[in-house]
């Protein structure tokens, strides 16, 4: 499933090749707005954000508009999923909370910060973790709508926060990596690195993988202590992704990597050939990302050979 930033959504069929299932809308003279954040999904949806101030609920099999619902400000990030409820951040500075469903708001959402939300909140048990362009990191409790906890940074937080163990992992424009204690939002370490962390940090429960713009992927154990780093020399705007052989990080020039995770020493290359900003899935060996070329492309990560490509133009 795919958002373009042309407002189209699409299902794509991995195993046919990228063939296309359906496209929302398929009158190719309209669309829902441009699409920044990964679509959410749940068994029977796909929920996507666009910056037309919408949150849109669709078929996962046909594609049908099922329900949409309108907020104060643009949607950057994408929507979180969790249980019967779809979460989203709005550059109005509320963060939504609606039933899957049927699209019934929550009762006692929105809850309000203090800045744009930018960040897809991350949510373990009851509550949801995000931050916000003014500086600040939330934690909300999904039952009653009420901030658990707000803790201060030093920048801008758009990326979504990585919860590992007892700790909440996300970085920020001022250059540092924060982690926070889940409960009472108790700083624990900071980690600087040269440039703003944009992307969201990954872990493999032992390691964190941290992307920078400096164009560095950090691996850090979870007290914060640096174990490697790896120089992709382009700036990271991706989420690194862990599979079987490793660490996969793509730099914004489009190169992709496969990186050790005992070392940080560069195992795989491929040069996809366009600049890649959004997110990287994966499903065991097979990886999927978008470029700003337009185009969707899906790698095997076992072989090391891509398997197709597909323009969203179409």
């Amino acid at each position: 499933y795919v958002g373009s930033i042309q407002g189209v959504v699409v299902r794509l069929d991995g195993a046919k090749r990228g063939e296309q299932v359906w496209k929302y809308p398929d009158d190719p003279k309209k669309n829902i707005g441009a699409i920044y954040g990964a679509p959410a999904l749940d068994p029977d949806r796909v929920y996507v954000g666009s910056y037309n101030n919408r949150l849109y609920a669709f078929s996962r099999e046909s594609g049908q508009l099922v329900w949409e619902k309108v907020t104060e400000g643009p949607i950057v990030g994408g929507p979180t999923g969790v249980g019967d409820k779809v979460l989203v951040g709005s550059s109005d500075g509320k963060l939504y909370a609606y039933k899957a469903s049927d699209g019934v708001r929550v009762e006692n959402f929105p809850f309000v910060a203090s800045g744009r939300i930018w960040s897809p909140p991350a949510v373990k048990g009851d509550v949801a973790y995000f931050g916000s362009m003014n500086h600040e990191v939330y934690a909300v409790s999904l039952s009653t709508g009420q901030q658990v906890w707000r803790a201060p940074v030093g920048g801008a937080v758009v990326a979504s926060p990585l919860l590992v163990g007892d700790l909440v992992v996300v970085g920020s424009f001022d250059r540092k990596l924060y982690a926070f204690n889940a409960a009472t939002g108790e700083q624990e370490w900071t980690f600087a690195a040269e440039k703003w962390f944009w992307a969201a940090a990954t872990t493999d429960g032992s390691l964190i993988y941290a992307p920078s713009l400096d164009g560095k992927l950090y691996a850090l154990d979870l007290k914060g202590q640096k174990e490697w780093e790896f120089d992709a020399q382009s700036p990271v705007l991706s989420p690194p992704i862990v599979v079987k052989g490793g660490v996969l990080v793509v730099s914004e020039k489009g190169r992709l990597h496969l990186v050790s995770s005992r070392d940080g020493g560069e195992e795989q290359f491929y040069d996809v050939g366009e600049k890649v900003r959004a997110s990287v899935a994966g499903s065991g060996d097979r990886v999927a990302l978008g470029t700003l070329g337009h185009t969707v492309l899906a790698f095997d990560a076992a072989a090391w050979n891509r398997l197709w490509s597909i323009s969203t133009k179409k």
